[in-house]
């Protein structure tokens, strides 16, 4: 009974550390990885909101309601319902070719 009550103590104690070493080991990994262009690091998603997108291109988010609402100045984007929908590759597009639609 003992040695199952020591051995019970014993892997509670380890648990932590291992599961730590286990953690730096794949973080080590990961970076190798990295660094020799085996993966590359995850894409955000490519959807964005009202939000996200206005503080992407350095707008308030109020203006670019107007804007859009106006039809002028805003990056493609579409709506639904009352929400509106961006595409990061398309805002970053319109970004990079000075777009003013």
């Amino acid at each position: 009974m003992r040695e199952k009550e020591f051995a019970k103590t014993l892997t509670e104690l380890l648990t932590p550390v291992v599961q730590q070493s286990i953690k730096e080991s794949i973080r080590e990994s990961l970076d190798d990885m990295l660094k020799e262009g085996k993966i590359q690091p995850p894409e955000k998603s490519d959807l964005m909101f009202i939000d996200e997108t206005a503080q992407l291109i350095g707008m308030k988010k109020s203006s670019l309601y107007t804007n859009l609402c106006r039809g002028v100045g805003h990056p493609p984007g579409t709506r639904q319902g009352k929400r509106w929908y961006f595409s990061r590759r398309e805002v970053m597009a319109w970004i990079q070719t000075g777009r003013k639609k």
